[in-house]
């Protein structure tokens, strides 16, 4: 799990107060109100190079009130593309972007927040999208295929998180100046920036042996011990294989195999 906070107004937290508290990622705003570039909430340019040359992740959510989400799939186009803009702007093209419901949707009006996240898929892809909001919203959200994402709030949750949670968000609390709110990360891809490198593909993965390698020099290589690593081999290249490499010394060309590259 990975430490992070979210603030928007003024003041803002320091890099050294952040540092301080080990935060690893940032969550800041998007909204088309000119105003909120003034006040702070608005992730602007000078703000996000700070941060990025501080070695901070960031995510971003887009937030305009209740009436945004309610707007259906108009809305939802409306707004991805502003904020596909703004990160593209920001030097941060192609990041997922969450939308946030930040109010106690009801059952009713979880219709006109999927239409807005179908909307905003049009625009950015399925794949870029994502809800941040309490349990029940995030959780139908995630039900109904209609994010990537989801940004949980400990408000309008009942006690109750979505297992499939990429940021967990908590309480307030005060860092320096700034009031923040304290958020987990829970898995390595969370939406943020820089993108994580993709995983490797999934094994198993054919390697040949070397001149001098010994079963004994690969399985160290590998942090196995010698048993366990022949025991791999058996299960992953067959009983022939393994019966193969296990008469040392190996002879250059011999078939192996791993889970990892």
């Amino acid at each position: 799990m990975t430490a992070g906070i979210d603030y928007s107004f003024n003041p803002h937290p320091s890099v050294a107060a952040m540092k301080d508290a080990g935060v690893q990622f940032v969550c800041r705003y998007i909204s088309r109100d000119s105003a909120n570039d003034a006040n702070g909430k608005n992730l602007i340019p000078s703000e996000c190079k700070t941060l990025r040359d501080a070695g901070f992740k960031i995510v971003m959510v887009m937030e305009e009130g209740s009436a945004m989400m309610l707007g259906g799939h108009p809305a939802g186009v409306s707004a991805a593309g502003d904020a596909n803009a703004v990160v593209k702007a920001l030097g941060m093209p192609g990041m997922p972007v969450y939308f946030a419901a930040d109010f106690d949707a009801t059952p009713a009006q979880q219709a006109p927040i999927n239409a807005f996240l179908d909307g905003a898929a049009s625009v950015i892809g399925r794949h870029r999208t994502g809800l941040y909001g309490g349990y029940y919203v995030v959780n139908r959200a995630f039900d109904a295929g209609k994010c990537s994402y989801g940004w949980q709030t400990t408000a309008w949750s009942g006690g109750q998180w979505d297992r499939r949670d990429h940021i967990r968000q908590g309480l307030t609390f005060s860092l320096g100046s700034a009031s923040v709110e304290h958020d987990t990360a829970m898995f390595a891809d969370y939406g943020q920036w820089p993108r994580p490198a993709a995983p490797p593909p999934a094994g198993p993965h054919k390697h040949v042996t070397n001149a001098g390698d010994t079963v004994h020099s690969i399985a160290q290589a590998r942090s196995m011990d010698d048993a366990a690593w022949l025991a791999l081999q058996e299960k992953l290249g067959g009983k022939s294989a393994a019966e193969a490499l296990a008469r040392g010394p190996l002879p250059a060309g011999l078939t192996w195999y791993s889970l990892q590259p």
